[in-house]
């Protein structure tokens, strides 16, 4: 499987980091685009809108579960050992994707 590019993996990062840091309130387009160092245009390339980027998100999460059930299948101290091994927060990416998937988001508005 290829690598995203790494202009989206930025604006995922910021918008994780912005809805675990600050809640979904300030996950707004323009602070994500801001807080990833990309323009407006760059980030809509990307993700046509917030939703767009919530299901970013999710896929993301997506990944990297499926990234650990297979470690936790291939690991040579067992299933039960790597999951209370790997089962402490330590900040790190699934960790971080599960943050901030678990944020309230508002409903979408009636179009």
């Amino acid at each position: 499987m290829s690598r995203p590019p790494l202009a989206r993996e930025k604006v995922l990062d910021a918008f994780e980091a912005i809805l675990i840091d600050e809640g979904e309130r300030a996950a707004t387009m323009d602070a994500t685009a801001r807080a990833a160092g990309v323009s407006k245009g760059g980030l809509l390339y990307h993700f046509a809108s917030k939703e767009a980027l919530e299901s970013g998100i999710v896929e993301r999460l997506g990944g990297l579960v499926d990234a650990d059930v297979e470690a936790m299948e291939s690991s040579p101290e067992g299933p039960v050992a790597y999951f209370l091994r790997s089962s402490v927060m330590q900040n790190d990416p699934i960790d971080r994707a599960i943050l901030a998937t678990s944020r309230p988001l508002p409903a979408a508005s009636p179009e």
